[in-house]
């Protein structure tokens, strides 16, 4: 019996991708888990750049 969450695929963003999110959040216009919803993201993903900044 296989794992659903082994069957998974990895999902890759492009640079552009990111970088607008990154713009839309510093434009502070909306919080941070709206945009990561708005987005099908989830916010611990979204906030992992930051972190290692």
């Amino acid at each position: 019996m296989e794992d659903s969450f082994m069957s998974r695929t990895r999902r890759n963003f492009s640079a552009k991708f990111k970088s607008d999110l990154i713009l839309e959040v510093l434009k502070g216009e909306k919080e941070l888990n709206v945009i990561a919803t708005e987005n099908g993201i989830q916010r611990i993903f979204s906030e992992t750049g930051r972190r290692s900044s």
